[in-house]
């Protein structure tokens, strides 16, 4: 998710105070909370980075994001997207924060989505009460537009608010992880081994070289998106991509391949590397629709896997969505596992 302090605010100034919480806070008439001790919210200010980043990994282990890593997307959003952050404080203590904000890659102005986090130890004290309404009090200036949140399926306790908050439960986020074995190591050789007919393979650094490479990547990824499932229509500008993506500081163009056909780009994965994380995350694998079921793919995720081992990754991180059963089966068969489960919630205003 995109996030900028420096976005047109929908609320009050940085820094200012958004609500000091009472003996007792409520988010419907349902809902009451005895909160001890007391807490307050305000908006998000440049100094929060360190601690929105321990927290966001706290929650992320496997997509861990540093202090340098939120500021690199800040500086690197898409203009026509609002953010606006919350952080909530017990004492001194940074407890939880949330961001309401649109998605670069899925664009619409009438569609927002946001995170809340609390750390465990505040739970059930009515911050998630609190951030949740603060989102939903910004948000609702947006008449006919739609509120998403993907969610931990373990969050018991924010998923009921959710629920009572009138947001409903759609499709599901899979986390899958595969560890770099010695004897997986074996496996993915032997894949590699097996190249299918015809096809070539070409690292982005290679691909980038050429004229115009980085524009036909996007329109590849394009064509390729077009035919995957996913809950909202795509809407990505080229800049967007070639700023936040490509030149991304962890995206790994060695550790990244194109297949080929030809001269024609027909399929890529994307391989990237998060600040003194171990695990090395799959942004997307995708093949045009006719090239599918020719083993492209599984060759695609088995020179990115080879890359991860020979840099020294020791587990592979990917997120697969419930309908995308062919991308699902393929990181089954592989030997990725899942290790969470996500819950997309809506609600329409």
């Amino acid at each position: 998710m995109m996030e900028n302090p420096e976005a047109t605010c929908l609320g009050p100034a940085a820094g200012q105070t958004m609500a000091t919480a009472p003996t007792d806070t409520c988010l419907t008439s349902t809902e009451s909370t005895k909160v001890v001790p007391p807490f307050s919210i305000r908006t998000f200010e440049n100094t929060d980075y360190e601690g929105v980043s321990l927290i966001n990994n706290r929650f992320s282990p496997y997509l861990s994001l540093s202090p340098r890593e939120l500021q690199f997307t800040d500086r690197n959003r898409d203009p026509r997207c609002i953010v606006q952050r919350w952080v909530a404080h017990v004492g001194e203590v940074l407890a939880g924060y949330g961001v309401l904000s649109q998605s670069p890659e899925a664009y619409s102005p009438t569609r927002f989505q946001f995170q809340i986090y609390v750390l465990p130890e505040f739970e059930g004290k009515g911050i998630e009460e609190q951030l949740l309404k603060a989102v939903v009090g910004t948000f609702q200036h947006h008449k006919g537009a739609s509120l998403r949140a993907v969610v931990e399926s373990t969050r018991d306790r924010f998923n009921s608010v959710l629920d009572r908050a009138g947001f409903r439960p759609s499709v599901k986020f899979f986390d899958q992880l595969l560890e770099l074995s010695e004897a997986g190591r074996a496996q993915i050789d032997s894949w590699i081994e097996a190249a299918p007919p015809g096809i070539r393979f070409i690292t982005f650094a290679e691909f980038r070289s050429v004229p115009d490479g980085d524009r036909q990547i996007y329109e590849l990824e394009n064509r390729i998106k077009h035919d995957i499932p996913f809950p909202d229509e795509l809407s990505m500008k080229f800049d967007y991509f070639q700023n936040a993506i490509l030149e991304n500081p962890g995206f790994l163009n060695h550790g990244s391949f194109i297949a080929m056909d030809v001269d024609r780009p027909i399929g890529l994965l994307y391989l990237f590397q998060r600040d003194e994380n171990p695990v090395a995350h799959v942004r997307l694998t995708g093949v045009l629709p006719e090239y599918r079921k020719r083993g492209i793919a599984l060759y695609l995720k088995a020179l990115s896997l080879r890359y991860a081992a020979q840099h020294g990754f020791t587990s592979v991180f990917t997120r697969s969505e419930e309908s995308n059963g062919a991308i699902y089966a393929l990181n089954a068969r592989v030997g990725f596992r899942n290790v969470g489960t996500h819950i997309n919630w809506s609600r329409a205003f």
